[in-house]
């Protein structure tokens, strides 16, 4: 049997064909095309749009700020109209660091495919298993740099890192201030919208972006999504009281998309440095991840069971009384376990391009099993490089900063200095660097109470986190600090620094915080039906 149907968001094609009495074979196909615009924001000025249409701009201290409030919050002292620049591509205003898209922008899509079979056993049982697939193509990627140190010319690049190597690190021609072409040396300054570019000087370095007049960041359709999964599950027909289902899914999600809307239980992509850029087609791959979202194990087990106490039943109650009391209860329940959520690396040492660190060899990403335990802020420990650190109260040390390194290269003097213009060989995201997992178990116990043919009422207790367990939140510290250099070690005795290695954070990188998902609830809930 075959079926086809049409949504507003692209086509359905599903088939099943029963091989046997008990065997039967399913499968479909479909592509939902994805919205451009997520509704996620607030107004057309966070698409850049703000120049185009009138806006008010909220000063309840005024122009100068003295702490003193300068008229009612809905005063025209307070609440002044911004008059919108319009179609004039002479205006200043239009120009500065407001978010682009570009003309070729396009809406992505997502094809999902699925395979299973699905067997029959005995007269309750039904047991499955298949292959759920998706892909999703032309997706959004927000913030892609177009006006960035990985742009600027790689000769140019390597000249002004010559030069600061052959000073010591005393010379970084790339941040010294210079006049901005784009402001006259003396007088007015032009009024751009916002961004550097508003100033009289600016870095070496942004006199040599592609795109000083348009802003920091665009939102391009190149990104992308793969979703493979093996699905497995068990289901107890509704017979004798009791119905049941588990299911279990084993997979991997792996990507390139940043939407502004991205999130999972209060855990999003924000904060990563994209290594990318429609400049620099050969860096795009570098961003093609695990995503954050991604969950390999997965098992679901729910259930829905009558009681067998009352009239009729198993335990059958006499007493009309008693019955009413004791008998026709229904129990459910359900019970979720999970793997823990990657995070992407951030901050990966001094001058470090791309935002990550290099990948130690043979350093385990893990400290020894006898360090991975809860700390209160005041005990020394020592890794296995010989580092000590000192893990902050209430916090859980699971992963080693020493299998990440920064990049040093020694000067003329042969002081080791902070490489320059370098790219962390490190991948951003870890399959085996992941927050804790998580178990949940729900429970529910309700029973009808029927007063006649119009009123009916339901007596109901429900208990959320039933055995309250602490759930961790996905909290991992993964930033790190600046490179170690040799007078840093000389600062930190007692912390048996190496040069090259990553300074700690107040944090500590690699712990887990006592950031829990609720505790047990119950909840008594009485509803009446009329």
């Amino acid at each position: 049997m075959w079926k086809t149907e049409w949504s507003d968001f692209g086509p359905r094609l599903g088939a099943a064909y029963r091989i046997t009495d008990s065997l039967v074979m399913r499968g479909g196909y479909g592509i939902t095309f994805v919205p451009s615009n997520t509704g996620f924001n607030d107004g057309p000025g966070f698409y850049g749009a703000a120049s185009f249409t009138k806006s008010v701009n909220n000063a309840p201290y005024g122009s100068s700020p003295a702490g003193v409030v300068v008229g009612a919050f809905n005063s025209m002292a307070v609440n002044q109209i911004v008059p919108e620049v319009g179609a004039n591509p002479e205006d200043p205003r239009i120009y500065g660091g407001a978010r682009r898209f570009p003309i070729d922008y396009q809406n992505g899509y997502i094809q999902q495919w699925n395979f299973f079979l699905e067997q029959k056993l005995a007269a309750d049982w039904v047991v499955s298993a298949g292959y759920v697939g998706s892909g999703g193509r032309r997706l959004q990627v927000a913030y892609v740099p177009i006006n960035s140190p990985q742009l600027v010319d790689p000769a140019l690049l390597a000249t002004w890192r010559d030069t600061y190597i052959a000073s010591d690190g005393k010379t970084n021609l790339s941040t010294q201030m210079v006049q901005n072409p784009w402001q006259p040396a003396t007088g007015p300054l032009t009024p751009y919208g916002n961004g550097n570019i508003r100033n009289r000087t600016i870095s070496r370095i942004e006199t040599y972006y592609g795109y000083p007049l348009e802003g920091d960041n665009v939102t391009l359709t190149m990104g992308s999504s793969d979703y493979h999964a093996l699905q497995l599950a068990a289901t107890h027909q509704f017979a004798d009281g009791l119905q049941l289902n588990v299911h279990y899914t084993w997979s991997k999600q792996i990507g390139i998309a940043r939407y502004n809307a991205q999130t999972n239980q209060g855990y999003a992509d924000g904060g990563e440095t994209a290594y990318l850029s429609n400049r620099r087609p050969d860096m795009w791959h570098l961003n093609r991840k695990i995503t954050t979202n991604d969950i390999p194990h997965r098992i679901v087990i729910n259930w829905v069971y009558d009681l067998p106490v009352g009239k009729g039943k198993q335990f059958n109650i006499q007493r009309s009384i008693l019955d009413a009391v004791i008998g026709g209860w229904r129990l459910a329940g359900s019970i979720t376990g999970q793997s823990g959520f990657v995070r992407p690396l951030t901050h990966g040492g001094t001058n470090s391009f791309n935002g990550l660190p290099d990948r130690v060899p043979g350093v385990p990403l893990e400290v020894p099993k006898e360090l991975q335990r809860w700390y209160d802020g005041n005990t020394d420990v020592t890794l296995p490089s010989g580092r000590i650190i000192r893990p902050c109260n209430g916090c859980f040390l699971k992963y080693n900063i020493d299998a990440f390194a920064g990049r040093t290269v020694a000067g003329p003097s042969g002081t080791p200095i902070a490489d320059l213009f370098w790219y962390g060989n490190s991948a951003a995201t870890f399959d085996d660097m992941r927050s804790n997992p998580t178990w949940n178990t729900n429970l529910s116990l309700e029973k009808s109470f029927t007063v006649n043919e119009k009123y009916s009422f339901s007596l109901s207790a429900q208990a959320t986190n039933l055995v309250n367990n602490a759930q961790l939140k996905p909290g991992i510290n993964t930033a790190f600090g600046a490179t170690v250099l040799p007078a840093t070690v000389t600062a930190n005795p007692k912390q048996n620094l190496k040069v090259g290695q990553l300074m700690d954070t107040t944090s500590t990188f690699g712990a887990f915080t006592q950031s829990t998902y609720d505790p047990r609830q119950i909840e008594v809930v009485l509803r009446l039906r009329f």
